[in-house]
């Protein structure tokens, strides 16, 4: 089993952990939004990512990949380090997600969470 996280229209209910060095955007296009983050390394400003981690097989991930077009550029996977919004605070769990691709234009949502 695969972990991942999700943050936008692949999640539902409410975050359980957050992403932190991440910001969001939102990808406009003529009949929908959506969400889509990039690592932000300013250190300035503490940007995070608000989502929920879940678990999937391999068969799965490679049907999120089509589904999210990373052979198109839209998204990428990568490993990232996320912290549960509760619990044990310091508990840092690997896992994977996927962020913007070269193929996507974007605007900021400074809040770090996506709502429909």
């Amino acid at each position: 089993m695969n972990k991942l996280f999700v943050y936008g229209t692949l999640s539902n209910g409410e975050p359980t952990h957050i992403l932190p060095g991440f910001m969001m955007f939102k990808v406009k296009g003529r009949d929908f939004d959506f969400p889509v983050i990039q690592f932000y390394p300013w250190q300035d400003k503490q940007p995070c990512v608000f989502g929920t981690v879940i678990e999937v097989s391999d068969e799965e991930l490679q049907r999120l990949d089509a589904y999210e077009g990373v052979s198109h550029g839209m998204y990428e996977r990568t490993k990232v380090f996320v912290v549960p919004l509760e619990g044990d605070t310091s508990a840092v769990e690997e896992v994977q997600v996927y962020v913007g691709g070269p193929a996507l234009v974007h605007e900021p949502i400074p809040s770090g969470v996506w709502s429909k």
